[in-house]
C-alpha cells in the first residue's frame, strides 16, 4: 500500500520538475541522467514509477524510448503552474 509514497521524492520531483519546464521536448534515459547528474539506473526507475503514475509519457522511436512529461495530466499542469512561479 505505502510501496510508492515515496514517489515524490528529490529524484523523482527533480526529474518531474525537469520535464515539466521543458515539456514540449522529449529525452532519453541516458541524456536525463546526464542532465540531472544522476545515474542512468536511478533515472530509469524514477521515470519508470513517473510513467506508471501517468505524470509522464514515453514514445518508442525507432530503438530508443523517450521521455516526456504528461501536460494533460492535472498534477503535472499545476506543477508547472507552481514552476513558473518560482
Amino acid at each position: 500500500m505505502f510501496k510508492n509514497m515515496n514517489m515524490f521524492g528529490t529524484p523523482a520531483f527533480e526529474t518531474l520538475t525537469f520535464l515539466g519546464r521543458h515539456f514540449r521536448n522529449s529525452y532519453y534515459v541516458r541524456e536525463l541522467a546526464k542532465i540531472l547528474s544522476i545515474s542512468t539506473g536511478a533515472a530509469s526507475g524514477q521515470l519508470r514509477a513517473l510513467a506508471e503514475s501517468g505524470l509522464v509519457t514515453s514514445e518508442q522511436k525507432g530503438r530508443t524510448l523517450l521521455f516526456r512529461a504528461s501536460i494533460s495530466h492535472p498534477i503535472v499542469r499545476e506543477a508547472k503552474k507552481l514552476i513558473a512561479l518560482s
